[in-house]
C-alpha cells in the first residue's frame, strides 16, 4: 500500500495553524506572518517531506515553479558552471529548471524562447549569441521577465543583466604579459563574435596600441578546445616572432597548450600563455595555466536572484558588472 502523501493540512496540523497560514508560507506571500511561525511551517514541512504541488500553486498563483536557462554551448565548463549557479539557486526556492542548449544558433534561441513560452516558464536566464532581439521581443510580448547574463543582448535595456568588466581583465592582461618583459604578444578570439568577444578584442587593441606594440597579430576560432588549437596554429604560422599569446577564454587557451606542447615550444619559456574565465580546468593543465578569473558562480547566482526580485514585482532594471582578477599560474 502506498503511503499516503504530506498535504498542506498535515503541516497546518503539526504546527497548529491554519490551512491558509501554511498556504501563504509555502507560496512566499507570508510578509505578515510571524518569523517565529514561518520557520516552524517550514521545519515541519522540510520533516514530512512535502513537496509543493506546482500544478495546484500555477492555478492559485498563475506561477509554473519553473525558469528556463539557455547556454550557448553546456560542454563548455564556463557556460555549465553558470547553469549550475542558476540551477542551485533555483532548487533551493523551490523551483524548477529548464535548460536549453541553443549551440549559439539565433535560430534555435528563437524556439526555446517560443517553448519555454508555451511551457509557462514564469521566468529566463538568457546566455545568447547576442545577435537577435527576437528571443527578447518573444519574452517581452509574453510578460516573461529576462534576465542576460555575459552577453549583451540587442534591443534590451543596458542597465540590465549581469556580466563581468571584460574590458578592464583584457587590459590587466595586456599590462601582466607585458611587466613580464613580453612584447609581441598575440591575440586569439572567437569567431561569432559576440559582444563579450567584441570588448575583449577591442580592449586588447587599446591596450596593445598604449605601448605601442599592437603588430595585428590576431586569430580567432571557435569557442572550444579544437577553435583554440587551429587558431594557434594560425598564430605561429603568421606571427612567427611572437612571444605571447592572450585568448579570450580558457577552453581555447587549453587546445592552444595542446597545440604548443605538440610542436615542441616550452610553456613559459618560448611562449607564454594567457587565458581568461578561470574555468577548473585551468588549475590542472601542465603548466598551469594563467587566467583572469570571472566570479562564474556568482554571476550565475545573482542572476538568479534578480530574476526572482522581478517575479516578486520588484525593480528588475538593474546591472551587476563584477571584476575579474589575475590568477598567476605557470604558463608566463
Amino acid at each position: 500500500m502506498m503511503e499516503k502523501k504530506p498535504t498542506i493540512n498535515d503541516i497546518a496540523a503539526m504546527v497548529g495553524v491554519s490551512k491558509a497560514t501554511v498556504s501563504m508560507v509555502i507560496s512566499k506571500k507570508d510578509q505578515n506572518i510571524s518569523e517565529q511561525t514561518r520557520t516552524k511551517i517550514l521545519q515541519a514541512a522540510k520533516k514530512i517531506g512535502y513537496v509543493p504541488n506546482l500544478a495546484a500553486r500555477s492555478l492559485n498563483t498563475k506561477m509554473s515553479g519553473t525558469i528556463g536557462v539557455i547556454v550557448p554551448d553546456i560542454t563548455n565548463p564556463f557556460f555549465a558552471q553558470l547553469a549550475r549557479a542558476v540551477e542551485d539557486t533555483a532548487s533551493g526556492a523551490d523551483y524548477s529548471v529548464i535548460l536549453c542548449n541553443s549551440d549559439n544558433s539565433p535560430q534555435k534561441e528563437t524556439a526555446y524562447a517560443n517553448l519555454l513560452v508555451s511551457k509557462q516558464a514564469d521566468g529566463v536566464i538568457l546566455m545568447s549569441g547576442g545577435k537577435d532581439r527576437r528571443p527578447i521581443e518573444i519574452f517581452k510580448q509574453n510578460g516573461v521577465p529576462c534576465v542576460p547574463v555575459d552577453r549583451c543582448v540587442k534591443g534590451y535595456p543596458e542597465e540590465t543583466g549581469v556580466s563581468c568588466d571584460s574590458q578592464a581583465g583584457i587590459a590587466e592582461a595586456v599590462r601582466y604579459l607585458y611587466e613580464k618583459g613580453k612584447r609581441d604578444i598575440a591575440f586569439v578570439g572567437e569567431q561569432s563574435r559576440t559582444s563579450v568577444f567584441e570588448q575583449r578584442r577591442d580592449a586588447y587593441i587599446r591596450v596593445m596600441t598604449e605601448y605601442g606594440i599592437f603588430k595585428n597579430h590576431m586569430a580567432e576560432g571557435s569557442l572550444d578546445l579544437l577553435g583554440g588549437a587551429k587558431a594557434t596554429k594560425e598564430i605561429l604560422s603568421t606571427a612567427k616572432n611572437a612571444d605571447a599569446i592572450l585568448y579570450c577564454a580558457d577552453i581555447m587557451a587549453i587546445g592552444g597548450l595542446k597545440l604548443l606542447a605538440e610542436n615542441h615550444i616550452r610553456i613559459p619559456g618560448e611562449m607564454g600563455v594567457m587565458g581568461f574565465d578561470n574555468i577548473q580546468m585551468a588549475g590542472y593543465t601542465s603548466p598551469g595555466l594563467t587566467t583572469m578569473a570571472q566570479p562564474v558562480y556568482e554571476m550565475g547566482k545573482t542572476a538568479c536572484e534578480i530574476l526572482f526580485s522581478s517575479l516578486l514585482g520588484n525593480e528588475t532594471a538593474k546591472k551587476i558588472v563584477f571584476m575579474p582578477r589575475l590568477i598567476v599560474r605557470d604558463s608566463v
